[in-house]
């Protein structure tokens, strides 16, 4: 447990808002985990794909491009690079 407390503290306040989506921790979100997440939360299946569409399309290249030039096909949205595609403020508490 205090490893999993230790990886949380030591990730930006977005990175830890994300956290959700990401299924199996590898860093990575892919479109089936931002519709799981989704459907989790209770949102019908029609709003969770237009959710995977929007989300995923827009967030996938700003991401990648920490890693590399070439877009993504997949359309992941990498972690560890979230703050490269950041539009809006997150306050400190994560709020």
């Amino acid at each position: 447990m205090p490893a999993v407390i230790d990886l949380i503290l030591s990730q930006s306040v977005l990175q830890q808002h994300i956290i959700f989506w990401d299924r199996n921790g590898d860093g990575v979100i892919t479109p089936i985990d931002t519709y799981i997440g989704f459907r989790e939360l209770g949102f019908n299946i029609f709003f969770s794909l237009i959710a995977v569409v929007v989300i995923n399309l827009n967030f996938s290249l700003p991401t990648r491009l920490a890693h590399s030039w070439i877009p993504d096909p997949l359309f992941r949205v990498y972690v560890d690079s979230i703050h490269k595609s950041k539009v809006s403020v997150v306050w400190p508490h994560g709020v």
